[in-house]
C-alpha cells in the first residue's frame, strides 16, 4: 500500500516542487502515541 501511495504523491508533487528528489512514506516512531502524532509532526 505504501508503494502505491508514494507513486501517487510523487506524480502530484513533482510538478509542484521542482527540486524534490523523492516522496517517501515512513512509519511513525514507536515511542510516540499515535493519537498525538499529528501534533508532534506539526510542532
Amino acid at each position: 500500500m505504501s508503494h502505491g501511495l508514494e507513486t501517487r504523491l510523487q506524480a502530484i508533487a513533482t510538478p509542484l516542487v521542482p527540486n524534490m528528489e523523492k516522496v517517501q512514506i515512513i512509519p511513525p516512531p514507536k515511542e510516540v502515541d499515535p493519537r498525538v502524532l499529528a501534533w508532534k509532526g506539526d510542532s
